[in-house]
């Protein structure tokens, strides 16, 4: 790559974003970039709210595909961008204002396929959220050091067009966890590993409550079993797997009692009892949704 900078594309995929698609397009906007003005492109994907009535005053491409799931949404978006640096992220997501050119530079090394930032949780004020916080949900420092299928999250991450390309998009069959696949197949094409560059910033919007939370995990869930059933080769599931998988969620539950105890009886702070118990709905959440989408398949990965 030459010394000028790339041009950029922003691609967002929003299906009833509500207001948080105006101040995403608002942080992407105020973007300090000393290339050519990044292109912003949103992809609606169905809405059925208003989020996208305040964009169409602002400098943005609005797209729409009728197909759901977001990664067809991303894949269309990616098709109509011109830059030669694809970023995405989400429309729940807030972009500190240097987060584009420190994406961006990281392409300045040839060797750099793809890159992800740090995805942070904004300041929330229900358990749920700080939950969130506490298990860093959606960092890419946490998920790209996984022993077993590291991968960077769409949330905050950046490719090269030319390779977005040749690996053909993201896989639109894979409804929850097509940038994990995408991340494997990025490593198995260039023998390179996605480059993490900890102060692209973007702020997540946590989710707010219990049922929000579970719901996330389960899809989480469900997209895990998605993964075994493509990548055998690298997943290999066994029922050793699974009677781990299930005890993990037996030893969560068992864990509420005690800090339910200390937390009553002031010798534990409330934080811990929380904690214990979201860690339970984590796990039983990501387990049902595993076991939902195998069985949906007609696989029993139990």
């Amino acid at each position: 790559m030459s010394e000028t900078w790339p041009t950029v594309s922003v691609v967002v995929p929003v299906l009833n974003g509500g207001p948080a698609v105006k101040r995403l397009a608002a942080s992407l906007l105020a973007q300090q970039y000393p290339g050519e003005s990044p292109e912003i492109l949103f992809v609606d994907n169905g809405s059925t709210d208003d989020g996208f009535v305040p964009l169409r005053e602002m400098p943005v491409t609005i797209l729409r595909e009728e197909k759901r799931g977001a990664p067809v949404a991303r894949n269309a978006g990616a098709r109509r961008a011109r830059g030669e640096i694809l970023l995405f992220t989400d429309h729940d997501c807030t972009a500190e204002r240097r987060w584009l050119v420190r994406l961006a530079e990281a392409f300045r090394d040839p060797r750099v396929p793809a890159a992800a930032g740090e995805t942070l949780a904004s300041p929330g004020t229900t358990w749920a959220a700080r939950y969130a916080a506490a298990i860093r949900h959606n960092s890419a420092a946490v998920s790209l050091e996984r022993p077993v299928f590291p991968f960077a999250a769409t949330a905050n991450f950046a490719v090269r067009r030319s390779l977005f390309e040749a690996l053909g998009g993201f896989d639109e069959t894979l409804r929850f966890t097509d940038d994990a696949d995408f991340s494997l197949r990025i490593t198995r094409l260039t023998g390179e590993s996605i480059r993490f560059v900890p102060n692209a910033v973007i702020f997540h919007e946590p989710r707010a409550t219990a049922l929000a939370l579970f719901s996330r995990y389960r899809e989480y869930g469900r997209g895990w079993a998605e993964l075994v059933m493509k990548h055998g080769d690298e997943l290999a599931w066994t029922p050793r797997l699974a009677w781990q998988a299930n005890l993990d969620v037996l030893q969560a539950l068992c864990r509420i009692p005690g800090g339910f105890v200390k937390w009553r009886f002031g010798h534990g702070e409330p934080m811990d009892f929380h904690y214990r118990w979201f860690e339970f709905l984590r796990r039983l959440a990501h387990r049902a949704g595993f076991v939902q989408e195998a069985a949906a398949r007609g696989h029993l990965l139990w």
